[in-house]
């Protein structure tokens, strides 16, 4: 089953400034993806009690793929063929040989805020950078290289934390998140989430593109964070697995 880990990092250095860091890898199958980012985001005050921040991120990827688990669905397929033999590597078929890659790209953000609603959008991967030395070479195609590069990804979310009881703190936040890239079709996420005296939250989230139905619930106390979330898909991707568990540890540092 695919597998996702990650490690966050973030703090004030002062009234107007912020740094962050992100540690990630995903793995499925033969794929590995391990990721570093770095960001600087600056605040500022606008009307009405707005704040807009704007933040910059440089992104260091490592790619590698593990060919001596890959095995063919057909054995007579023509492009399988032409791999046995090229090059000498290749065994049968199966090449038992790690491509690895790696580069930099650019992530941008920019995020609207107050006391109850926020609007941020984000585009990732501003360069495209190519992942070199992993791809499909022109001795098979009789044609130019083909070349895995990074693909822009844009991010479009927002909140609006309403207040149901001011006496007992209990809020409802409906969010919206809006995913894209410049070669697939939109995927929005719609979710609501209620919050107990900002200390216990419970709530749902639903995706389009795959029928997503997802259930949350959290606490945050002064110093800890503790997030549980599930999600159980509703299309026919639904035959081949059984959902998805995911667990968030949050600590906050004096200062």
């Amino acid at each position: 089953s695919p597998k996702t880990y990650s490690l966050s990092f973030n703090k004030g250095v002062s009234n107007h400034s912020a740094i962050g860091l992100i540690v990630a890898q995903d793995q499925i199958l033969p794929i590995k993806n391990t990721s570093i980012q770095l960001t600087y985001a600056y605040r500022f005050a606008l009307k009405n009690d707005f704040y807009m921040s704007l933040a910059i991120s440089p992104v260091y990827s490592a790619l590698s793929f593990d060919n001596s688990i890959i095995r063919p669905h057909d054995e007579t397929d023509p492009l399988w063929g032409d791999l046995v033999g090229w090059p000498d590597d290749y065994n049968a078929g199966v090449y038992d040989g790690m491509e690895n890659s790696s580069n930099l790209d650019f992530n941008f953000g920019m995020y609207l805020f107050n006391d109850r609603f926020d609007f941020g959008l984000a585009i990732a991967n501003l360069a495209e950078n190519e992942y070199t030395n992993i791809g499909l070479y022109s001795d098979i195609y009789d044609e130019d290289t083909i070349v895995n590069t990074r693909t822009k990804h844009l991010f479009i979310h927002s909140s609006y934390d309403y207040q149901l009881d001011w006496a007992h703190s209990l809020s409802i936040v409906p969010s919206i998140l809006l995913k894209s890239t410049w070669v697939t079709k939109p995927q929005l996420d719609v979710n609501l989430k209620f919050i107990y005296m900002d200390y216990f939250w419970l709530g749902s989230s639903f995706r389009t593109s795959d029928n997503v139905v997802a259930a949350m619930c959290g606490i945050n106390s002064e110093k800890l964070f503790l997030g549980y979330s599930y999600d159980i898909s509703t299309s026919s991707l639904s035959a081949f697995h059984s959902g998805t568990h995911s667990f968030t540890l949050g600590l906050y540092f004096n200062g």
